[in-house]
């Protein structure tokens, strides 16, 4: 889920997600091959496996971050979802990989940063959401 939204999102990929169309979104919103159709799946298959409830917590915020993003077409909630998957991903998952890559911290899972004042939580549960716009709105 990580290299997926690395690949769209990362070197100002995510600028292209600005755009209200269809057709710029159909990578996530498609119900049936949609990258948030997809992470779905994914996740609802893995909650069952994982006795940590932080853990958990984090991949269902990813999972709403992704749906937000889908139904109110909104770039920053792509960004959240992929600050919260890339935190879990280089430093819960892989906190021991030998890696030259810079592995940045966005402090944005309950997991590690807990949920006390992380603004990722925050956004999402004060549903800053519902009158957040994208900026340049309507431009690719």
């Amino acid at each position: 889920m990580h290299e997926a939204l690395d690949q769209l999102l990362t070197y100002g990929g995510i600028k292209k997600y600005v755009s209200q169309d269809d057709e710029t979104w159909k990578v996530f919103t498609d119900p049936q091959s949609g990258l948030t159709a997809q992470f779905t799946s994914t996740v609802n298959e893995l909650l069952p496996l994982i006795g940590d409830e932080n853990l958990k917590l984090d991949l269902q915020t990813f999972q709403r971050f992704m749906e937000i993003a889908s139904e109110k077409r909104l770039s920053i909630s792509l960004a959240y979802a992929h600050r919260v998957i890339h935190d879990l991903d280089y430093w819960v998952f892989n906190s021991d990989a030998d890696t030259d890559d810079v592995r940045d911290y966005w402090g944005a899972t309950a997991t590690l940063h807990g949920k006390a004042g992380n603004p990722y939580y925050y956004w999402l549960e004060s549903k800053a959401y519902e009158t957040h716009q994208n900026t340049n709105q309507g431009k690719k």
